[in-house]
Formats: structure tokens, sequence, C-alpha cells
């Protein structure tokens, strides 16, 4: 390389006029230009960008996942709930509350152990426990007759036989007494705890296909009446129940008896048919005033009223209904108002709406199911509308007793 010859004095001169117009423009001389460091910016660039894609996924994890995850348990909540997800006191509670009922068999004497067995298919259905001393109630679809032979076994495995057998003469139910101790029984739910959507759980019981399981409904319906086949059947005695709850979804076979529970441990229902598939529950709410009389007589007595009517909840009619209430109509078999009956004491007439019962209005149920509150000599306070005016009648309710049978008294 060629040496750079030196400065001439012109030169010299020159650069000094640039450095002296450089120190008048900027202030000082113009440093010369930093070297690139774009690799060391594109290294901190991916640095950033790592952080935050591990922010955010830790994010997704902790927060999102887990309202997905909820909402997909929510949509198959209708399957087999396993018992460890559970409170194990409330798993206990109500696997201690209910028992298997099924048809007593003549075994002969030197059976094998066999030829002893109760087989789970051969199971009618299911009981709840009523009383620590051995009163159990079932649906009449599970129990139907009161001098048939039935053994139950509840939570402790063991076979009982039936000494009592009891039919309620206004709901379905049936109710059977074993001779045991210390059983375990929990609450009714009351009226202001059955809501619609709110979730339940059944126990279904053993059969030849699966083990006793947990099952998580929603009730859909809190306001329905058992299906019926004609028009005809719409007017309805007072002394029957034909308020059903409904289920979102059917339950399994051997459920059918099976207690139904809120998430409060209370007991909202049987599980019952309705329209061909086990999603219907009879109520048990107002069952006390008749468990008083099961106990102390053995006998189940309901109220008597003597009326036949149809609930305006249960019509849907071209012209609207001012108020809902049950209207006093009669039908093929029964008159609107019973003769010689606590109705027709009172002074009733076929075409009253019958709007309150001491003043509270049904609310979704029917007059039947809100006449079950009461004994029977208890006085009730009716307010209804006749010719459209409101007037205050007071009924003093009859007794309507079930069918009984006790086998050690036969």
């Amino acid at each position: 390389m060629i040496p750079s010859p030196p400065a001439t004095e012109y030169e010299k001169e020159i650069r000094a006029l640039y450095r002296e117009r450089n120190e008048r423009t900027f202030g000082h001389e113009p440093k010369p230009p930093k070297k690139s460091h774009r690799w060391l910016d594109f290294i901190v660039l991916l640095i950033l960008i790592s952080v935050f894609s591990i922010t955010s996924s830790l994010v997704i994890y902790l927060w999102f996942i887990p309202q997905f995850s909820l909402q997909f348990a929510e949509q198959n909540s209708h399957t087999v709930v396993a018992q460890p997800e559970l409170a194990d006191d409330f798993t206990k509670q109500l696997i201690g509350s209910s028992a298997t009922v099924f048809a007593a068999r003549s075994i002969k004497a030197g059976a094998s152990l066999a030829e002893q067995s109760y087989l789970s298919s051969e199971a009618l259905g299911q009981a709840f426990v009523l009383s620590s001393d051995g009163w159990l109630v079932t649906t009449q679809a599970v129990v139907s007759n009161t001098k048939g032979n039935y053994v139950v076994v509840p939570a402790d495995g063991r076979v009982y036989q039936a000494t009592a057998v009891a039919l309620d003469p206004v709901a379905p139910l049936a109710y059977l007494k074993i001779e045991v101790r210390n059983l375990t029984a929990i609450p009714f739910a009351s009226q202001e705890d059955i809501l619609v959507n709110s979730p339940v759980l059944a126990l279904t019981g053993e059969t030849q296909g699966s083990a006793r399981s947990w099952y998580l409904r929603y009730l859909a319906n809190v306001a329905t009446r058992t299906p019926l086949a004609t028009r005809a059947e719409l007017p309805t005695s007072s002394e029957t129940l034909p308020d059903r709850f409904i289920l979102d979804q059917a339950l399994p076979a051997g459920s059918k008896g099976a207690p139904v529970i809120n998430m409060e441990g209370k007991v909202v229902g049987l599980v019952a048919d309705y329209g061909g598939s086990l999603r219907g529950l009879v109520p048990l709410i107002n069952l006390l005033p008749a468990m008083d009389t099961l106990f102390s007589e053995q006998k189940v007595r309901r109220p008597l009223f003597g009326a036949t009517y149809i609930q305006t909840d249960w019509l849907v009619t071209t012209e609207p209904i001012n108020s809902s209430g049950a209207i006093l109509v009669s039908n093929a078999k029964r008159a609107a108002v019973v003769s010689k009956s606590p109705a027709a004491a009172a002074g009733l007439k076929e075409g009253d709406k019958i709007l309150s019962v001491a003043g509270k209005k049904f609310s979704y149920s029917s007059l039947s199911l809100v006449l079950q509150r009461y004994r029977p000599g208890d006085v009730i306070e009716l307010t209804i509308e006749r010719a459209g005016k409101e007037q205050v009648v007071k009924v003093t309710l009859g007794e309507i007793a079930g069918e009984y049978y006790n086998a050690e008294t036969k």
C-alpha cells in the first residue's frame, strides 16, 4: 500500500476552517458514527418475544383452561358421578337412607348359598328410610299390594322381612316396616328449596349390568302433572295427587323408587315413570302430616275435601285466564262437588275458582298437593271467585284412610 503524502499547508488550513464551522454549528466536533449492533438488538427482541409467549401460556393455562373445563363438565354432567367426588358424609348419609326391595322367595331347607341369594336383577326397586326404627317409603310401582310378601335390604346388606305394608290413599306411595334400629333418615326439601334448573342427585340400585351409582340431573319442570290420554281425564279428584317433578334426562333401570336429593342433602322426591321413562319424581313435600298417623297407628290418613277440579296452570287456552287457581268442574265419573263431602258442606259449587288456601296462592302446586299440608279435622280458609266476585269460605276437612296390612296381626 502506497503511503499518503503529507498534508500541505493549504489542506491544513481547510481542515481547520471545517473544524471551526462545525464547532459553531453543532457546538462540538461531530463524533464518528457508531458501529452497528443489529445482531444484539435482534437477540433482545427474541428474548422479549419468548417472555411474552411464556407469560401468555401461563395465563391461558391458569385461567382460560379451567373455565373451558368447567363448561365441558357442565355439558357432560348427565353421566355417572364418581362417588369420591362427593363429600364422604354426604354419600354415607344417602346410602344409609336408601334400601332395595325384593319380592320374598320361598327358600327350602338345605338350599345352597346361590339358591338363598337375592339377585340384584330381581329387585323390584328402591325405597327411602322415613324413620330410624324401620319405616320406609317407595312408590306403588314398586310395592302395590298390601298383602304382598316383601323383603328389604338396607345399607347394612342384610335381608329383612317386611312386617307391615301400607298404601297411601292420595299419593302413589307405599310404606314398608322392617324390624331394625338405627337406620339413617334425612330431611325433606320444602317447596322453597325446589327450583327449576337446580341440580339433584339420584342413587341408583345395583343391577346385573352396573354397580350402585350416583347420577347428576337437573329439575326441568316442577309444575307438571301426570300425562293424560284424553282431555276427559283433565278434571282431577282432590283426593288424587297429580303433581310430578320432571328431570332433564331419564335415569337407568334399577332406580325406580330411588330417592333424589338436592345439593343441601334434602330429599326432593322418589323416581317414577313419566311418559315411558324414569324421569318423573313423586314429590315428598307435605308428607309429614301423613307420617304422624303412619308411625302412631301404622296407617296413612289423609285429608278429605271432596271436589273435582282443573288447575288453571295446566291449561293452554285461546282466551287468557285472569287469575290462577283451581276451577271446580265435573267429569264423567265424579261431580264437581261430591255429595255430603266437606266441600259440599261448606257450600262450594261447580264453577267456583279456588284462588288461595289459608291466604297462600298455589304457586305451581295443585290443589291436591296444597291440601296435604293439613290433617283430617283441620279447618281451612279458602278464597274463592264466584260470578266475578271474591269471597271467603271455611271448610272442615274429612278423612280418607289408605289400605294397610300387618303380617304380625293377620
